[in-house]
């Protein structure tokens, strides 16, 4: 029988092709850039609940933006105050 000329022989291996998934790019919302309330609310854990009590006391629409320290301080201002019946 006559041997085979390749044996022995292998081929080298391609590298794989496949490209790497990113994760999609989210912007990090800065601590000192003004954004929505909504958008701090849900970053600071706020409930909805607080949220509207906060709109409401303080006439926030969708276009209020704060900072989050401001946001952060008047949350905690609002939520110390005794509750009271207008």
């Amino acid at each position: 029988m006559a041997e085979d000329d390749t044996m022995g022989m292998q081929e080298p291996k391609k590298k794989s092709k496949q490209k790497q998934m990113l994760p999609p790019y989210r912007p990090r919302q800065a601590t000192g850039s003004p954004a929505s309330v909504d958008i701090q609310a849900s970053a600071t854990g706020t409930s909805a609940v607080v949220l509207a009590g906060l709109k409401a006391a303080y006439r926030w629409t969708d276009r209020t933006k704060l900072t989050r320290a401001e946001f952060l301080q008047k949350r905690a201002a609002w939520l110390s105050r005794p509750a009271s019946e207008v």
